[in-house]
């Protein structure tokens, strides 16, 4: 999800409660090799997997929404196959008010406690039953919360990872898909209605509502079913057997929407032919106050989409990508588990990254993934060291998920399977996977598959299971006619690339070298170069704590970054350092996608105190952002927020 924003925003605080999902028994692993974060599975609802005694197989959901201010009441039909003789059909649902229960049509007896609603009655294996419950769900009273949701003129759902239960009971696990979706709504006349699938019929009911009706038949997890209704301004076209819609709120940003979101059908075509076909036969956005308007949701089909990420200059595109992205990676293909989140937020974030690379170049792309990288650093200062998979219940929207994640996949692509191998391995994966559920093990097996040389078992085992990063430091030393290049590393210890630079007054040229995964490692450099560097831009995730052997001994260059003030601010904010030597300070405003908003500062600093004062630019615009400053050896990052 986006989670875009909150995936920086999480770096900087906890988890606000909701989130997604080590290594399966049996690995070892070496301590001072990639080290591993052996601890208790947090997910515990899921122990009961191997339990789980049916299978959901379609959802008919009925739905009455009297205004927006009122609570949604409901009748949920769950269609369910028993996979063994059966007592009980146990659902999940959370804090809502039961009206009714009835199975195959006949009143039922039941028990509903501790979020779990058991519905009794004596069912034999591979038998097909109907459950129905009539309900009453009351709005979250938490913006950050998951579950039914209303705001001014309009009303939403948000429901990952376990939020499903607290608007319709089902069986609330990714793994267990519905295979078909039908949600009939009740709403005001001047509404609109905006779910998973096709409207496929539309009509009126009593004087001043009408009703709407989506139908979607692709599988599809709880935590991906939503509506939105609300007093919406509507767009919808087709192209290339696509069906696009999107819905403004408030009506009168239906042409900053319309401007926003242009480049859908551009982005849909780009990444069908990196992933394999668009997975559906429709896709949508629709506005609404999630997150405060700063927040975006993956919802199968139809984007829900935080109003103040549009603003008519494009500038959250990234969040609009990112979260298309997802339509192959979270809901066609989606996670056994929320242990398997990266699988979700990496991808979609390299898929942003992608895109910025064939809409704005190469310099954007790398752009972006140096702001990826600054974030995996400045999260591992801040929170305790954890792997990509299976992150604790408190990062599950962290940095390492979504950044770590996207430098995982860039690397596998830049350094050993290079493009062609990368991209039809990624459509493999789509496409036998498709419509179902998936592990970080199904991904190495695939890659493991087109890569044909050794497995890649080592790759994944350091970069996904393993903690944290290369943090290295280099030196260039002449001896015997020869630069003798030294890496040493801290633990734990990682089997990367470097690419170095070489070159005289004029030409520089590049190369690649691999480091084991050892305290030390030399290389004996060749040639009459008139110098030898660590080039900008690299293939690996790592942190250099080290000069290159051109520049003078380096000083420990650390600096404290007060927290900006004010904050939030109108059009003037002040920044206050303390450095402890000279450095140059390079200070960086960056928006949601990480890209670069403006210039602060850059400059030469001397040690000492420090104060910047920044003034917005005109065409800034009101949001939130991250300002980055960074020297030679160090960066720290604040959350600022602009109000005009």
């Amino acid at each position: 999800m986006l989670p875009m924003m909150l995936a920086v925003f999480l770096l900087f605080c906890p988890l606000l409660v909701f989130g997604q999902p080590g290594w399966p028994g049996g690995k070892s692993g070496n301590s001072d090799c990639c080290a591993r974060a052996d601890r208790p599975y947090w997910f515990n609802s899921l122990d009961a997997e191997s339990l789980h005694s049916y299978d959901q197989v379609s959802l008919d959901l009925s739905v009455t929404i009297a205004d927006w201010n009122t609570p949604l009441e409901a009748c949920a039909i769950l269609t369910v196959i028993a996979r063994e003789d059966l007592s009980e059909i146990p659902l999940n649902a959370m804090d809502l008010t039961l009206d009714s229960v009835l199975i195959d049509s006949q009143i039922a007896q039941y028990s509903y406690a501790n979020d779990t609603l058991r519905v009794f009655a004596p069912i034999s294996r591979n038998d097909t039953v109907v459950v129905e419950v009539r309900y009453t769900a009351l709005p979250a009273t938490d913006p950050f919360a998951t579950g039914y949701h209303n705001a001014w003129e309009h009303v939403y759902t948000f429901s990952e990872p376990y939020g499903a239960r607290k608007w319709f009971p089902c069986w609330d696990q990714p793994y267990d898909k519905f295979i078909q979706v039908r949600i009939r709504a009740d709403i005001p006349a001047h509404w609109s209605l905006a779910s998973n699938g096709l409207m496929i019929e539309e009509g009126g009911t009593d004087p001043g509502r009408k009703f709407q009706t989506y139908y979607h038949n692709h599988p599809i997890s709880p935590y991906l079913v939503n509506i939105a209704a609300g007093n919406f301004s509507r767009r919808e076209f087709n192209l290339d057997g696509i069906q696009y819609r999107y819905f403004a709120w408030p009506r009168s940003d239906s042409a900053q929407a319309e401007y926003d979101w242009a480049r859908t059908p551009e982005m849909v075509e780009y990444f069908s032919e990196l992933f394999g076909d668009f997975p559906f036969d429709e896709y949508g956005m629709v506005m609404a106050d999630l997150f405060g308007g700063w927040g975006a949701m993956e919802h199968q089909t139809f984007t829900t989409y935080g109003f103040h990420l549009v603003d008519s200059l494009r500038t959250f595109e990234g969040i609009v990508a990112h979260e298309l992205a997802h339509q192959w990676f979270g809901d066609h293909l989606s996670p056994v588990d929320f242990r398997n989140m990266w699988l979700n937020e990496g991808f979609a974030t390299y898929g942003n990254a992608l895109w910025t690379k064939f809409a704005y170049g190469d310099d954007a792309f790398r752009s972006d993934m140096r702001n990826a990288a600054s974030f995996c650093f400045q999260e591992e200062q801040s929170f305790p060291s954890y792997p990509v998979y299976d992150p604790p219940e408190d990062r599950l929207f962290g940095a390492n998920v979504y950044f770590k994640g996207a430098w995982v996949l860039h690397m596998l692509k830049t350094q050993l399977l290079g493009d062609s191998v990368y991209f039809a391995a990624l459509r493999d994966y789509v496409s036998r996977f498709a419509g179902g559920n998936v592990d970080t093990q199904d991904f190495i097996d695939v890659v493991n598959d087109h890569y044909g040389q050794e497995d890649l078992d080592w790759f994944f085992e350091q970069w996904v299971y393993g903690l944290r990063f290369p943090i290295i430091r280099t030196s260039f030393r002449e001896e015997g006619g020869l630069v003798r290049l030294t890496v040493e590393q801290t633990t734990p210890y990682f089997r990367f690339p470097l690419v170095l630079e070489q070159g005289t007054e004029g030409f520089t040229e590049t190369d690649t070298l691999w480091f084991d995964a050892q305290p030390s490692s030399t290389r004996d450099l060749t040639g009459t170069p008139s110098f030898y560097r660590l080039a900008s831009e690299q293939i690996s995730l790592f942190q250099d704590n080290t000069a290159n052997s051109e520049d003078p001994p380096a000083l420990p260059i650390q600096f404290e970054f007060s927290p900006p003030y004010p904050n939030p601010f109108n059009a003037n904010v002040n920044f206050e350092f303390q450095f402890e030597y000279p450095a140059q300070l390079e200070i960086k405003l960056l928006d949601l996608n990480g890209r670069m908003a403006a210039t602060v500062y850059s400059g030469r600093v001397e040690a000492g105190k420090r104060l910047i004062s920044f003034k917005a630019p005109v065409g800034l615009a009101s949001g939130v952002y991250f300002v980055n400053a960074s020297t030679e050896r160090s960066s720290k990052t604040h959350k600022l927020l602009l109000l005009k």
